[in-house]
């Protein structure tokens, strides 16, 4: 054989071994979710991506006789060539040169350009991996058979590469937003729960708290009476105590424990331990000690000790399921539909729930609620009449006090 027939042959080898090692990690890198979409849009390249997924002793087989092939003929006639021109010292010298070839030129470079570009690359050469697949089948079934026959003797019965298929919470997200026919069966109240669980495991403790400035609070020196009148006026079934400042809570107070006792007590004798929590707290670790330790409430307090409000295991079961109606739920609601198309929502509105409803997309930032989000771009307590623009959206102060704003009319300047 000529000896530049032979290093075209390596050059084709290397290329080759190249495509296929890229092509195994794109395969396995694709987005599965945009993938999905495809197949539903009629992409036949996307179908035969899906079956080399749900069979991957296809795959596997496929490239690995491929690369092994490739690495074989390019190594020989590498130390053919260098034999013919060195004699015995030039196979060495051939070894370790086309290792390194192979190692830089087919896997490093392919397998870093495919994996980064394997959506738009996979689709393209899937035919190619098809038809070699066809030409190597003799191969694959000879190997697939000595892989079974291998395990049935390991583990007593015949398998092959166990059959997995993960998705991931970013793919998830994609499906959850893909829009069309092909997702019509997902209703939107099934979307928006999948949504608020994906975002649930980042929610912290001051994000799903019951600000201290809307919680009904006694003072461990009121009497047994005036705890009864409380419960009955407020309807709660738990108090938190203070002691002097109402900042400084110092346990809670079940009604329970109160039934038939003492009218001239004082409550701090009924008052249980509160569980403390920081406002950094993530909400899935909250609700698993509060369920664990029997408790249904914690209080939020920030590094000082002082109170910045309560979290309730319904509180935190709302950031999944949605509005839960409990005892420290307002009984008037949260907003208002307006003739003009417009909302009125109150001041205190969680900014979480606010965006669900308008899709305003307010981001984060050191507030919670609309009135913390609109006192937060002004740098101040905003007048009646005075007006926030944020994106497509106009806030109007309907009423405020000189400490907090209560209602605002919401309008979108772009509707129709």
């Amino acid at each position: 054989m000529e000896i530049w027939v032979a290093a075209i042959i390596i050059l084709l080898c290397v290329l080759g071994e190249g495509f296929f090692s890229g092509s195994e990690i794109a395969i396995v890198s694709i987005d599965r979710a945009l993938l999905q979409h495809r197949i539903r849009q009629g992409s036949r390249a996307a179908r035969i991506v899906w079956h080399y997924l749900k069979k991957p002793e296809m795959l596997l087989g496929t490239t690995l006789v491929g690369t092994n092939l490739c690495s074989i003929t390019s190594t020989t006639l590498s130390a053919y060539i260098f034999y013919s021109l060195m004699g015995e010292p030039g196979v060495p010298v051939s070894i370790i040169l086309i290792s390194f070839v192979n190692w830089i030129f087919a896997e490093i470079v392919p397998k870093s350009v495919y994996q980064q570009e394997a959506d738009l690359i996979t689709l393209r050469i899937i035919y190619v991996l098809r038809f070699f697949s066809i030409i190597f089948y003799p191969l694959l079934v000879i190997s697939m058979n000595i892989s079974y026959g291998v395990n049935r003797l390991l583990k007593g019965e015949k398998t092959g590469l166990r059959q997995m298929s993960f998705i991931s919470r970013e793919e998830l997200k994609i499906i959850m937003n893909m829009k069309g026919e092909a997702y019509t069966d997902i209703k939107p109240d099934e979307r928006k729960m999948i949504n608020r669980l994906l975002s649930f495991k980042e929610k912290e403790a001051r994000e799903v708290m019951v600000p201290l400035i809307d919680v009904a609070l006694i003072s461990e020196s009121a009497t047994v009476k005036e705890a009864v009148e409380k419960f009955v006026g407020t309807k709660h079934r738990r108090l938190p105590v203070f002691r002097g400042r109402v900042y400084n809570i110092v346990g809670i107070l079940n009604s329970f424990d109160i039934l038939g006792e003492d009218k001239n007590k004082k409550v701090l004798e009924y008052v249980r331990p509160a569980y403390y929590v920081p406002p950094s707290a993530r909400a899935a670790d909250v609700l698993q000690d509060l369920q664990s330790s029997g408790n249904s409430m914690a209080i939020v307090v920030d590094e000082y000790g002082t109170a910045e409000g309560i979290v309730t295991i319904e509180d935190i079961l709302e950031e999944v399921v949605g509005e839960i109606e409990d005892e420290y739920d307002a009984v008037i609601p949260r907003y208002v539909k307006n003739p003009d198309g417009s909302i009125t929502v109150k001041g205190k509105m969680p900014l979480v729930g606010f965006n669900e409803l308008t899709g305003a997309n307010i981001p984060k930032g050191d507030y919670e609620t609309v009135s913390g989000f609109i006192i937060e771009r002004l740098r101040r307590i905003p007048f009646p009449g005075e007006k926030v623009t944020f994106g497509d959206y106009e806030f109007t102060i309907q009423k405020a006090t000189k400490k907090a704003i209560l209602e605002v009319n919401v309008k979108r300047l772009n509707q129709k």
